[in-house]
């Protein structure tokens, strides 16, 4: 949604954090594929690199400005939220970017309420169209 703001470096770098995302929990859900390629296309990006590890990508964007780590906490609530579900695994690897981002837990706590908002209404709009 708000992806056009990064440069390609950070594109790809994102895109690639996304796709090990969906994974950390060894289960890649059709929701999760779904995310994954809506942001593919969005990008314009068709191969997911294999650069970094989770860990480094998380301190990659820990340098960069404040809105885009907002973003980037946006888009893997959002991700991580597709399939109804949490598992540790995805909990403990936002806590870990919540810390490295060093954002205010009020600004955390807002930006996952408007992504759980966000996908409800998401839910709704598909169950209109296809039920």
């Amino acid at each position: 949604m708000f992806l056009q703001v990064m440069n390609m470096e950070e594109k790809m770098k994102f895109l690639e954090f996304v796709y090990k995302i969906a994974n950390i929990d060894g289960e890649y859900a059709e929701e999760e594929i779904e995310i994954v390629n809506s942001y593919k296309n969005e990008l314009g990006i068709n191969e997911i690199p294999e650069t970094d590890d989770i860990n480094g990508i998380i301190e990659y964007f820990s340098t960069k400005e404040e809105v885009l780590k907002r973003i980037i906490i946006f888009e893997t609530m959002g991700l991580i939220n597709a399939d109804n579900k949490i598992e540790p695994e995805e909990a403990d690897l936002m806590n870990k970017m919540v810390k490295s981002f060093h954002l205010d837990s009020e600004v955390v706590e807002k930006i996952d309420m408007v992504a759980k908002r966000l996908q409800d209404v998401y839910d709704d709009v598909y169950t209109a169209i296809f039920d």
